[in-house]
C-alpha cells in the first residue's frame, strides 16, 4: 500500500556506508516517458530551437527570437541556484499575444484516447496561473488537448507545482508541452522558470511507493530488495554522502535528477551526490567509506519513506559477531557496543522480527521461521550493518 505524501513531506531512505560505483551522466532514465528528459539534465545549454520539434531536444514555438536577446526568450540554463532539482532548468519568456509553448522531445509511446497527467514546477515574479497549463500535441502545429490547472498555490519567485489531467483525442499525441494561452504579453509576466517536468498515464499521483528494504553489500556491489508493490512505473535513486546524513537530507519531492547532481536539502546543508538512477536493485561504486540513501521513486517522482539502515565504514564488522550461522533454533549477536536493535528481513524485504536488546549480547529465537536465507540488520552506536543468516 502506498503512503500519502503532502507537498512538504520530508523524504527518507535507506542509509548505508558501503562501497559503490558511478554511472554516467545522461538524460532521464526512469519514468513512463523518460525520453522527455523533464529534468533538462541531458539538454544542450543555451537558446532553445524555435518553431521545431525534436526526438531528443526541448524546443519552442511562437517565441519571437530565441536566445539571450529579443522577445519570447527560451533557454536551457545551469545558473548556480537556478534549478529546482539537479543542475539544469528551462526559462520561458513569452512576449507575444499568441499561444506559446515549451515543447518536450517527441515520443511514439503516447496513446490516443488515453488519460494523462502533465506535471511540472514553475517559478515567476508575477502570477501566471490563469494562462499557464499543460498540453499534448498531435504534431508540430496541431494541439491535441490542453488545460490550465484548477488550483495552483503560487508565491512570487518560489517554485510551485502545476498539474493538469487531460485525455488525448482519438488522434495519437506525439509530445507534451508547457503552454501559455493567448494574451500572455499583456500581463507582463516576464521570465518564468520550469523544472521537473513529467508525464504519466492516469490521474495525478501524490502517493509515495513503498520503500526498498534489506540493503546489503557483497564486495563492491550494493543491493536492496524491491518493495512488494513494485516501483509503479519508476525505479530507484541512490544519493551518496561523505558524512552520516540526517533524516531530512533528502531530494526534492518530485525532483528529477541525473547521476552527478548534488543535493543540499536539510539539516546542515550536507552535500549529497546522486550516485545511481535506474531500475536495477543493485549497482557498484568505487567510492569507499561513504554513506548512501536509497529511494524508490514512482512514475510521478514521488519518493519512498525510509526503508532501513545499513553501515559498514564506521561500524567495524570485526567487532560484531553473529553465530551460529547456519542456525536451526536461535543465533546470538555480540558487539563491543550496546545493541540498539536487531531486525530480521526475508528475501522479499518483509520484516519478520524486531528486537531491542540494549545490551552487548543478545539471543534471537528463529525456531518458528521457515528454512531459508534471511538478512539480519544490527543497529548499534548510531550505525548499522547487515549480515546474511541461513536458517536450517
Amino acid at each position: 500500500m502506498k503512503k500519502n505524501l503532502l507537498s512538504q513531506t520530508i523524504l527518507a531512505g535507506i542509509t548505508m556506508v558501503l562501497l559503490c560505483s558511478n554511472f554516467s551522466f545522461g538524460q532521464q532514465v526512469i519514468g513512463e516517458f523518460s525520453v522527455m528528459d523533464g529534468g533538462f539534465e541531458g539538454q544542450i545549454l543555451g537558446p532553445v530551437t524555435s518553431s521545431a520539434v525534436s526526438s531528443v531536444n526541448w524546443t519552442a514555438t511562437n517565441t519571437g527570437l530565441a536566445g539571450s536577446t529579443g522577445s519570447g526568450i527560451k533557454d536551457i540554463l545551469n545558473t548556480v541556484g537556478g534549478a529546482r532539482s539537479g543542475n539544469n532548468f528551462a526559462t520561458f519568456s513569452p512576449a507575444t499575444n499568441q499561444n506559446a509553448r515549451l515543447t518536450s522531445p517527441t515520443t511514439t509511446a503516447l496513446l490516443a484516447s488515453t488519460k494523462y497527467t502533465v506535471q511540472y514546477y514553475a517559478k515567476s515574479t508575477l502570477n501566471p496561473t490563469t494562462i499557464l497549463g499543460g498540453a499534448l500535441y498531435s504534431n508540430a502545429t496541431t494541439i491535441n488537448v490542453s488545460a490550465t490547472p484548477t488550483t495552483s498555490i503560487w508565491t512570487a519567485d518560489t517554485w510551485f507545482k502545476v498539474s493538469v489531467t487531460i485525455t488525448a483525442t482519438a488522434t495519437t499525441p506525439t509530445f507534451a508541452a508547457v503552454r501559455f494561452s493567448a494574451n500572455n504579453a499583456t500581463l507582463g509576466l516576464g521570465d518564468l522558470s520550469v523544472d521537473d517536468f513529467v508525464v504519466y498515464a492516469g490521474d495525478a499521483d501524490v502517493t509515495a511507493p513503498e520503500a526498498p528494504s534489506a540493503a546489503t553489500v557483497s564486495g563492491s556491489s550494493i543491493s536492496w530488495t524491491a518493495p512488494g508493490t513494485g516501483v509503479d512505473g519508476g525505479g530507484y535513486i541512490v544519493v551518496r554522502y561523505a558524512t552520516n546524513p540526517n533524516a531530512d537530507n533528502d531530494p526534492n519531492q518530485n525532483g528529477i535528477y541525473a547521476v552527478g547532481n548534488t543535493i543540499t536539502n536539510g539539516t546542515g546543508s550536507l552535500v549529497g551526490t546522486v550516485a545511481y538512477v535506474g531500475t536495477a536493485t543493485s549497482f557498484t561504486d568505487t567510492a569507499a567509506g561513504t554513506y548512501y540513501k536509497v529511494y524508490t521513486v514512482d512514475k510521478a517522482f514521488n519518493y519512498s519513506a525510509e526503508g532501513g539502515t545499513l553501515g559498514t565504514a564506521k561500524f567495524n564488522t570485526n567487532k560484531v559477531s553473529l553465530y551460529p550461522n547456519p542456525a536451526s533454533r536461535e543465533f546470538k549477536v555480540t558487539s563491543v557496543h550496546n545493541i540498539d536493535k536487531i531486525t530480521i528481513f526475508n528475501t522479499l524485504g518483509q520484516k519478520m522480527l524486531e528486537s531491542r536488546p540494549n545490551k552487548v549480547e543478545a539471543s534471537v529465537d528463529v525456531s518458528s521461521f521457515a528454512n531459508g536465507l534471511y538478512l539480519i540488520q544490527v543497529d548499534a552506536d548510531g550505525n548499522s550493518m547487515t549480515q546474511k543468516l541461513m536458517k536450517n
